[in-house]
């Protein structure tokens, strides 16, 4: 009975150290998704804040790019356009400055004309200096090592991956 029990033991704590060793092994790969997840994320952002807009090619690209990890994404992207309104009062004119929000889908409507039905196949969505563009991206797939861990543990954890980076549309804003 002594020998039964062992072998027992043995093969349980082998197949623990199995799957942790196999967890071990897998990991890394979520990091390298991270990082490149998160440098096709500045990429876009920079690229459109240094042109002064977001052009359909660049959003394909960008989307393509996270299309590679072979992980499905939710992309929100805000622009926080700079309004300026002047408003007079009796004391004079009055300046009001405040920020209008765009999201993703308006954006994408622009870009690629599906609001319009117009035959043209490119366009670019206008940024200007002192908007403020944002990008956050999150995973909707689980990578593989969640996908190992949650068959284990019987949970579901999808957000393994997360990235918002965003700044000012111009050269002199920080």
């Amino acid at each position: 009975m002594d020998s039964l029990f062992s072998k027992s033991l043995a093969m349980i704590v082998s197949m623990f150290l199995l799957i942790m060793l196999l967890i071990t092994v897998i990991s890394p790969q979520d990091n390298a998704t991270q990082s490149y997840v998160a440098s096709s994320v500045y990429e876009f952002i920079d690229k459109s804040r240094a042109t002064g807009y977001i052009s359909s090619s660049n959003y394909e690209e960008f989307v393509n790019h996270l299309d590679n990890t072979g992980l499905l994404y939710d992309i929100t992207i805000t622009h926080m356009s700079l309004q300026t309104d002047y408003i007079a009062e009796p004391t004079g004119v009055e300046c009001y400055t405040y920020y209008e929000n765009f999201y993703t889908d308006e954006i994408v409507d622009i870009l690629f004309n599906t609001t319009q039905h117009t035959s043209l196949p490119y366009t670019k969505y206008a940024l200007k200096e002192g908007d403020y563009l944002k990008v956050e991206v999150s995973n909707i797939t689980p990578t593989l090592t969640r996908n190992i861990i949650g068959y284990l543990t019987g949970s579901q954890n999808n957000g393994t991956i997360f990235i918002a980076y965003g700044g000012y549309v111009g050269s002199n804003m920080q």
